[in-house]
């Protein structure tokens, strides 16, 4: 072994590096987050929070009674969605076969 004593510079740095570390780790795990407070969050419903259906139409109330809508000319799934309050994932995860981008007017989606 050596009989010369440790450098009192290293050790004063390498106590501050693990301080700063742990500080660090601290800032991260609080501003990582857990939404409680993000009023955007997603509730895990179906319906759109924001809007509800446009029951006021009889053809959206017909369709939200029979789980079904039928695609009209110049519909896309965001205005099937303010229409019917179901949220754009969720008409997405119903009907894997229809492709979002070009909506086709005769097209039946399922609406739960």
């Amino acid at each position: 072994m050596s009989d010369r004593p440790p450098n009192q510079v290293a050790r004063v740095f390498a106590v501050t590096g693990v301080i700063l570390m742990f500080l660090l780790a601290i800032v991260v795990v609080a501003t990582a987050g857990g939404g409680s407070d993000d009023s955007s969050s997603d509730n895990g419903s179906a319906v759109s929070t924001t809007t509800g259906p446009d029951t006021s139409n009889p053809r959206i109330k017909r369709s939200l009674e029979n789980g079904i809508y039928v695609v009209q000319e110049g519909d896309t799934l965001t205005s099937i969605s303010t229409d019917t309050g179901i949220d754009v994932d969720t008409l997405i995860n119903l009907n894997p076969m229809v492709d979002p981008q070009v909506l086709v007017a005769g097209t039946h989606l399922k609406l739960r």
